[in-house]
């Protein structure tokens, strides 16, 4: 009895402040929790703690996570890396490149849009290989091309029929919480899985973890 405490007040908040008392690495919470993903990622950002959203595992044995490559540290794919290990799992990475809009002017009727170009997806692809190779026993290293972020991380999870999802957050504008947007939020909403949220910077200041990349290309 002495462990059980009743508190009344917002979950989120509550949840962040237990985390930093307590100095937690992980916040586990239901998916059933209203607002899971908007609760999910304020903890996260909040507390600076990565969150997971946990489902019933389906024992696939398989992470998939999601990195924009933008954190030198890569949090996302080391968190995913530990985890991969935990559970014996494969590894399955993805990046997703956002088509370009390019602005025609008033004289444009539409805005025009452009793939970007080989040479850049070729950067790209080298880029999160690198990453791959860097972190360990990766099966798969995606690029994707599409508009819809959360939706190429769905699909990737559903087609490989993973057991968790591994993606970042950070912290987000009051218009983006105002519209319940964001790719993390979206992701923890629709997934079938697991998901694993990893703030950029833990409450340390410091990334989480990092993955050694010398001499890559930015």
């Amino acid at each position: 009895d002495s462990h059980v405490q009743m508190k009344s007040g917002i979950f989120a908040e509550l949840v962040a402040l237990a985390s930093q008392d307590l100095d937690a690495d992980l916040v586990v919470i239901p998916p059933a929790e209203k607002n899971a993903g908007k609760q999910a990622n304020q903890i996260a950002t909040t507390a600076e703690v990565k969150v997971l959203v946990a489902r019933t595992p389906q024992f696939r044995n398989t992470v998939v996570a999601a990195t924009d490559l933008s954190h030198p540290g890569y949090p996302v794919v080391t968190a995913a890396g530990l985890f991969r290990q935990y559970l014996s799992a494969e590894l399955v990475l993805i990046h997703n490149v956002v088509p370009v809009v390019f602005s025609g002017g008033l004289e444009a009727a539409w805005p025009l849009t452009g793939a970007p170009s080989a040479r850049s997806l070729s950067r790209t692809t080298h880029r999160l290989r690198q990453v791959a190779q860097s972190c360990g026993a990766c099966s798969e290293a995606l690029v994707a091309v599409a508009w819809n972020t959360a939706n190429t991380i769905l699909k990737t999870a559903h087609e490989r029929d993973a057991d968790l999802v591994v993606i970042g957050t950070r912290p987000r504008t009051r218009w983006e919480q105002l519209l319940d947007s964001g790719v993390t939020v979206r992701v923890i909403r629709e997934a079938r899985q697991s998901v694993l949220i990893v703030p950029a910077i833990n409450r340390r200041g410091q990334s989480s973890l990092s993955v050694d990349l010398a001499g890559s290309a930015e």
